[in-house]
């Protein structure tokens, strides 16, 4: 009876577990040296943030995707190198123009820092690509 109720656990245990896509990072940016804009092999990925970002207030985030590739989801989630910051994933919408928009807020860090890295996950035909893309926040 044990072995049933262990065989009946793993199989509902396998059937929930979500199937990982395999992952390629594209590269990382640093958007204080000038335009955030990775060109890779397998796309060029443009990220277009507002000038000024505050914390605790909605901003709009733009992501110009150019490839070949058929995407389905883009997301992403914003972290503080160094520093547990929550949970800051966004799952943006294709725009009209195939653009992909988010509305995002940033938390406030209690310690001052306002370095964010954007952590861009591009799924496209079963495959996670991923950009970083570096940034300061504030006036």
């Amino acid at each position: 009876m044990k072995r049933i109720y262990f065989l009946l656990s793993a199989m509902l245990l396998s059937a929930c577990a979500q199937e990982e896509l395999p992952e390629r990072l594209l590269g990382q940016v640093d958007c204080q040296t000038g335009q955030c804009l990775l060109q890779a092999q397998q796309m060029a990925v443009a990220l277009h943030l507002p000038d000024h970002i505050k914390p605790l207030q909605p901003f709009t985030v733009s992501i110009a995707l150019d490839t070949n590739l058929a995407v389905d989801a883009v997301k992403v989630n914003f972290v503080m190198p160094g520093m547990d910051m929550g949970e800051n994933r966004y799952v943006f919408s294709r725009g009209a123009e195939g653009d992909w928009t988010g509305q995002p807020m940033l938390p406030i860090c209690v310690t001052g820092r306002s370095d964010w890295r954007a952590k861009l996950e591009v799924e496209a035909e079963g495959v996670v690509y991923q950009a970083w893309f570096d940034f300061v926040i504030g006036d």
